[in-house]
């Protein structure tokens, strides 16, 4: 399963999926939900 945690005071979200760990920087204007969508090409580009 993968977990995926929100750092909102550092603007970052982090996904963990086992061992693994990717910090995905979140730019101001974006929710984390679309730069979600933006990794998986469902964004706006």
């Amino acid at each position: 399963t993968r977990k995926v945690y929100l750092a909102k005071s550092s603007g970052t979200i982090i996904f963990k999926n086992c061992n693994d760990m990717l910090t995905v920087r979140v730019f101001p204007k974006e929710t984390p939900f679309d730069a979600l969508k933006n990794m998986l090409g469902l964004g706006k580009k």
